[in-house]
């Protein structure tokens, strides 16, 4: 989809958190932002700093369009935005651990989900994918 918008035309700007393939992603012409983000972090101010650090860049970008792929980022992506006119594209996938596990950690992610993802993905101009293998997952999200 990046690739697509560029060839469009478009300045296509990469967040994440980089442990390699940095040469190959800037060669194919993207900027890219190096993001402080360790993946499945539960603590509340991980998380918080996680949501100011893209706050930052949103407010530097000013971008039209975000497009988060996972979970997490499709979450604290939509806390970042809140209160700014943007369009998102939330691509929630690998929902596996969280919507079949029944270890404590999956079952606190699912339930503090079911507070926020009703308000963050039914916003104005957001639109939300799921992708799974798990062909319930859909379903078991669609209930939160």
């Amino acid at each position: 989809m990046a690739r697509a918008a560029a060839d469009a035309g478009y300045e296509v700007h990469l967040a994440t958190s980089i442990s390699k393939n940095r040469q190959r992603i800037e060669e194919l012409g993207f900027e890219l932002h190096d993001l402080n983000w360790p993946r499945g972090r539960l603590n509340p101010l991980d998380n918080i700093a996680m949501v100011r650090e893209v706050r930052r860049l949103y407010d530097r970008l000013n971008p039209d369009v975000i497009h988060s792929i996972a979970l997490q980022p499709g979450v604290l992506g939509a806390l970042a935005s809140t209160g700014m006119p943007l369009v998102q594209l939330n691509s929630l996938v690998g929902l596996e651990f969280v919507f079949t596990s029944p270890q404590l950690k999956a079952r606190f992610v699912q339930a503090v989900l079911k507070v926020l993802l009703p308000r963050l993905m039914n916003r104005p101009h957001t639109v939300v994918t799921v992708e799974n293998k798990d062909r319930q997952i859909p379903a078991r999200l669609a209930s939160v």
